[in-house]
Formats: structure tokens, sequence, C-alpha cells
């Protein structure tokens, strides 16, 4: 499922930060400038120590992004030396403190990382997502990209530059992680693999015979190669030809299958699953949860024609239905509360045991 899984494009890209350093009288690297110019970009406002931020993420600036993420890779990990066995290093005077090959990477790259949603792993799906970073945050991405080769800000000035820069930069996606789901959606999963059980049920039901029959074949083999001349050594040497012929065939045609099956699998495992739960479905989910515990509180003690009228009243204000509106924004932890409404004077319960302040 390379790219694409569930309603989601995972977009992955490598760009390489330029070498050098910037021009004017106050010369920067190139590295340190695309550190600084990521350390300035706003966080979502979900996190500890973000949620109070007044600055929101450009990303919040539509509804397609479910997650992004910049990444400077300045270069491969270091797992440590290549070991091996002590004696045998000791008995061919290898010097340990002789310094070993290291990976490096002849300039950093910028990772660029984001899930949104889309109809399909389609160039078109891609260039739909792109298009709409470039309406809502071209400032921001130019100052980013313009630190990594073959981004000139320049040059890159449409839509449609922008597109193919990513495209040159995109590398395939083959292990996307996807942790929305709509339960009825389930019905739509591709079917299983048809595995020939009847098939493998029938051959255990003559497993005796079947095992008796290659018995035969085998001492019948035997016989043929190292018997004498005989009338029964010509018919053994029938029964090994002609059942050894029937024996590469069948093993001949177990190999096709699992062959098949083989490729039969890489087929159904390249298959997306089908459309998932979309950012709007999850902004409305959230938008609920709080909303809902809100009303909860509220209406803790009230006599059942009281509650049914304000469930009728929390149906009508916050329209589970529908998913334009009223819902959470983009970006945030937490949507802003429905200011409370006025108290309703309501008798106090027969019993207090058990309730919630």
């Amino acid at each position: 499922m390379p790219n694409y899984d569930g309603g989601h494009y995972f977009l992955t890209m490598l760009a390489p930060v330029r070498l050098g350093t910037t021009a004017g009288s106050q010369r920067f690297s190139w590295r340190q400038t695309l550190l600084d110019t990521l350390a300035m970009l706003p966080d979502s406002q979900v996190g500890v120590t973000t949620r109070e931020d007044e600055a929101e993420s450009p990303f919040t600036r539509n509804t397609m992004t479910h997650l992004a993420r910049f990444v400077l890779i300045d270069a491969p990990p270091y797992n440590g030396r290549v070991s091996g066995d002590t004696l045998l290093a000791k008995l061919r005077r290898l010097d340990p403190t002789v310094h070993q090959p290291v990976d490096a990477l002849a300039t950093p790259y910028l990772l660029f990382a984001a899930d949104f949603d889309a109809a399909d792993g389609t160039d078109a799906s891609l260039r739909a997502f792109t298009d709409t970073l470039w309406a809502t945050m071209r400032p921001e991405l130019t100052r980013i990209f313009a630190c990594c080769y073959g981004f000139d800000a320049a040059t890159v000035t449409t839509a449609e530059d922008f597109f193919r820069y990513v495209k040159a930069c995109q590398v395939e996606t083959t292990f996307p992680f996807n942790d929305y789901w709509r339960p009825a959606d389930l019905a739509r999963m591709p079917a299983d693999l048809a595995l020939p059980t009847k098939a493998l049920g029938a051959i255990g039901g003559y497993a005796k015979p079947i095992a008796a029959a290659l018995g035969v074949w085998a001492l019948c083999f035997l016989y043929a190669a190292l018997g004498r001349d005989s009338p029964a050594h010509d018919a053994a040497a029938w029964v090994a030809r002609w059942g050894g012929l029937v024996v590469l065939l069948v093993l001949l045609g177990i190999g096709g299958y699992v062959l098949w099956l083989y490729n039969a699998f890489k087929a159904r495992a390249k298959r997306p699953f089908p459309r998932g739960a979309q950012l709007p479905d999850v902004l409305k989910s959230l938008y609920l949860q709080q909303r809902f515990v809100e009303f909860v509180i509220e209406n803790q003690g009230r006599d059942p024609a009281a509650l049914h009228a304000a469930f009728g009243r929390f149906l009508r204000d916050h329209a589970p239905a529908s998913e334009a509106a009223p819902t959470q924004p983009p970006g945030v932890i937490r949507s802003e509360a429905k200011p409370a409404a006025a108290a309703v004077a309501r008798p106090a319960p027969a019993s207090t045991e058990g309730a919630v302040a």
C-alpha cells in the first residue's frame, strides 16, 4: 500500500539542504537558516506547551492535513563499530582502535512528511494537496524550501512549480500508519484470499493411500536402479519411470500454485483499505465528545421530561449529523466551550447518594 491507504495519502519527501552560506553582510549557513525558520514556525495547539499559544500552525488553514512534520536529517544514525569474534580478531591481530568507515551524507536533508485526506493515490490527489498548501501558506513554504537545492523563490512562483518540486523530492511511503477508522467501513474490506482448504482436506482423507503409493514407487525406483535384469526389474523400471513423471508433474503443479499464491498475496497487499475517517469526521467527533461531556454535567439529576427536552436542544444546537458546523477547528486540543445557559430551577433529587458534584 505505497503512499495511499484508507482514504489518506502519506507524502514523504527529502529535499537536499544547500551548502555554503546565505548572501548579504551577515552570512549564515543554509542549514542554520533552515533551523531558525523551522523554529519560528508556529506549532498546532494540541500539546501541553503549545495549547495556550496565540499563533496557529499554518497547516490549520486547511481541513485536509491530519499530520505534517519537518525534520532536518544531518547524518545517518551511528550504531557503533561492526563487531566480530574477539578470539579471531586477536589471532588476526586486528587493532580495535583503528577507525572503521562511517556512513555520511554529502548534504543535510529536509524531511517533510504529511498525512492528508485524498480520494486515491494518484498525482491528481497529491496536486490537490500541494495546491491547497500553496494557496494557504505560500510565504512559509517559500522561506523553508528556499534553503534547499532546486527551489528558487524567483522561479518557483506558481502552484504548478511547487507541485513539480514536491514530485522531484518525493520518496515512496512503504509503511503508512493510519489510526482513524469507521466501523461501518469494515463491510467494504477486501475479502480474504481463497485458499484450497477443501482440496487439502481431500488429500488429508487419502493420506494413507497416497503414502502407500509413494512408498511403492520409491521401492520400484530403488529396485530398478540396483536390481538385476528380469521381468520384475522391467516392471519396476516402468513403474519408476512413469511414476517419477507423475511425481514431477505434481511437484510442478504445487510449485506453480505456490508461486501464484505468493503473487496473489503481493497483489492483495498492495490494495488500499476502503476510505476511512476524514479530518472533518475527526474534528466533529472531538467537538461532540466535549459538548456531550458538558451536557452530562449540566443535566445531572433532571427528571426524564426535562432531560428529554434538554437533549433535543443539544441535538438542535450541535447538529451531530452535520460535519460542516458547528465543529472543532483544526490544530487545537479543545474547541471553545459554548457559553453556559442560564441556570434552570429544578427540584432537588430525592436522594443525594451517589450524586455527581
